[in-house]
Order: structure tokens, then sequence, then C-alpha cells
């Protein structure tokens, strides 16, 4: 057992992407070929590393799908996600996010401040947009 877990947790933030690259219908490594090469979505690429991660357990599961640029990133190594049982931060709150909002986004996964950032400028954009259609009715 120790040594699958040694194997499985040798797996590198390159390993997935090329894994997802394969699956998204890219490039494969040099010297390999694949006669019916998939040709998913990112999304659904990453649905397949989800399963093998938290299912089959043969990937780490620190693998993380950005909700907002889709870029898989090392969770060991930066990125959040939104926790509806708390409260917002200082950032948050300056930008008009709610306690109520981080419950309705719970889960929702961001490799960077950057795009949760994008994230609730989105959300917030959409919820000015829906107010404002419904004053002009």
């Amino acid at each position: 057992m120790g040594t699958l877990h040694a194997l499985v947790e040798s797996i590198t933030l390159e390993d997935i992407e090329q894994f997802m690259e394969m699956l998204t219908g890219g490039r494969l490594p040099n010297g390999m070929g694949m006669p019916h090469q998939p040709r998913l979505e990112a999304r659904q690429a990453f649905s397949i590393v989800w399963y093998l991660q938290n299912h089959l357990r043969i990937l780490p599961d620190h693998f993380e799908q950005c909700d907002v640029c889709e870029r898989v990133f090392d969770c060991h190594h930066g990125g959040g996600s939104i926790d509806g049982t708390d409260v917002p931060d200082e950032w948050q709150a300056k930008v008009g996010v709610t306690q109520a909002m981080l419950q309705e986004h719970d889960g929702k996964i961001f490799c960077s401040n950057e795009c949760e950032l994008r994230y609730w400028h989105n959300v917030l954009g959409n919820k000015e947009e829906q107010e404002e259609s419904r004053e002009a009715e």
C-alpha cells in the first residue's frame, strides 16, 4: 500500500495538465499516438480527473480546476474556495459580497485572487443588471 500511495503522490501538476491536454483533443506526448483520442470540453475532462481522485483514488486529490478560467492548479500551492459558513472578508465586503452570497456560491473554486475577484464582479454585475431590468418593468 505504501508504494501505491507514493506512486500516486508522485503525480505532478504537469502530469495532470498533460492528461487534460489528451482528454481535450490536444497534443500527445512525443512518440505517442492514439487512434480515437477524446475531444472533451475542459469541465468534462476534469470530471474524469475528479473521478480518478475521489472514487478510484489513483490521482492525488490536491489538483483542482478553477471555476473562472478553467485552469488546473495544485491547491497545495495556491488557490482557494468559497466556504458558505464564512462571513465575507474585508475585500469581499468592500466589493459587495454578503454572507448570503457566500452561502449561495459555496464550493466555488479559484486558482487565484484575481479569478475570485472576476467571479464576484460577474455575479454582482449580473445581480445589478437583473435589478435594473426589474425596475424598468
